[in-house]
């Protein structure tokens, strides 16, 4: 950046972003290599007042573009993109490809349920792989991603949904939080009673649903009987101590 700004240090830097903004940013956007499905006519546009700036007015991007689908067919296609660790040990890796893999999966399911560019979808997880999958698969879709502690309780969660005016709530059947399972999934069923997946030809029941990795799973299994094996869906271990949490208390 400085090299591309013309200055020699980090408080010519900061001059030049005080006092002339778009060159700064159009350096900035330069040097990091942000991509755009169609390019911006102004990197700032204070026409409409200062408190009203528009930030690369007439561009059009996606964060999934920028942060994933920029590195397919290079060097780093193949490096890892995310690396996970658990409270109790586990440790799991995706590489830019197998997180494309899995991102590309859940954003085709999410558009199977009817979603389209501008709906929300809250995502209401703890800190697993899945939870990026999500955070890129929503954005792939032109959806708006609405981020839920996944601490909250059920009127916490009802209510963001609410004023969010989420059509979709992702979240896990449970997780491992301070050495203990959590079930999750009671809590956003308390939080969003009778709203749930509906399997039918349509994969869509107008209203808020709530869709865990079990129910997913059997949605696919009966709109594609056969064709998949389930248990791909549960194919690390974190995944199968959810299920099997779940198995153990009737769900």
């Amino acid at each position: 950046m400085l090299r591309a700004l013309g200055v020699a240090d980090w408080a010519g830097m900061v001059r030049v972003a005080d006092r002339e903004p778009e060159r700064f940013h159009q350096a900035l956007l330069r040097e990091t290599g942000f991509r755009f499905f169609r390019p911006y006519t102004r990197v700032v546009d204070e026409s409409a007042g200062i408190e009203w700036v528009r930030w690369c007015a007439g561009g059009t991007t996606n964060a999934t573009l920028n942060a994933l689908d920029r590195w397919r067919g290079t060097p780093t296609w193949d490096k890892p993109a995310v690396i996970w660790e658990g409270e109790n040990g586990d440790r799991r890796s995706l590489t830019y490809r197998e997180l494309d893999r899995e991102v590309c999966r859940l954003a085709g399911g999410l558009r199977s349920l009817g979603l389209r560019r501008g709906d929300v979808v809250a995502v209401c997880m703890p800190n697993v792989p899945e939870a990026f999958v999500a955070m890129l698969a929503i954005p792939k879709i032109g959806c708006i991603a609405m981020p839920l502690f996944s601490g909250f309780g059920a009127e916490a969660i009802a209510t963001r949904v609410a004023l969010g005016e989420a059509r979709v709530l992702i979240t896990v059947d449970a997780s491992p939080r301070r050495g203990r399972m959590v079930n999750a999934k009671a809590i956003v069923d308390e939080a969003l009673p009778g709203k749930h997946v509906d399997v039918d030809d349509n994969l869509f029941e107008v209203g808020v649903s709530s869709l865990t990795l079990t129910e997913i799973a059997l949605a696919v299994d009966e709109r594609y009987p056969g064709q998949v094996d389930i248990a791909d869906i549960f194919d690390h271990p974190t995944l199968r101590e959810i299920a099997e949490f779940m198995r153990r208390n009737n769900h």
